[in-house]
């Protein structure tokens, strides 16, 4: 990632001053390495975690990463995520994820929604 993206990022969320950040379907992990360095600039850096989550494997990142391997619509990932934040409230949540497309536009729209809404 570049420094463009540290400064959009930066920018755009403050990122500096938030303690929780969740980031939906993270794998490969680009934007949750983006967030990490830029939180890690602020004062309260060590207090300041990530929740990367996606269906795929995310390589460690650093030691406020924290990654999970789970489907975001499922109850189960959801109650994994809510464990991570004991009872803390997420300050930004990132989602950038989409369903596989196939040949059935009201198939893939649906699923687009079905994301959307969870």
């Amino acid at each position: 990632m570049s420094s463009l993206d540290d400064a959009f990022i930066a920018k755009l969320w403050h990122v500096p001053v938030n303690n929780i950040v969740i980031d939906l379907c993270a794998a490969p992990g680009g934007w949750t390495q983006v967030a990490s360095r830029t939180m890690n600039k602020g004062n309260n850096s060590s207090s300041s975690i990530i929740i990367a989550v996606d269906i795929l494997p995310i390589r460690k990142i650093n030691n406020n990463v924290i990654t999970i391997i789970g489907d975001i619509t499922t109850e189960a990932t959801k109650a994994k995520i809510k464990s991570e934040m004991q009872g803390a409230a997420a300050d930004v949540v990132l989602a950038d994820g989409a369903p596989n497309v196939g040949a059935s536009y009201d198939k893939d729209a649906y699923e687009q929604n079905e994301i959307a809404l969870h």
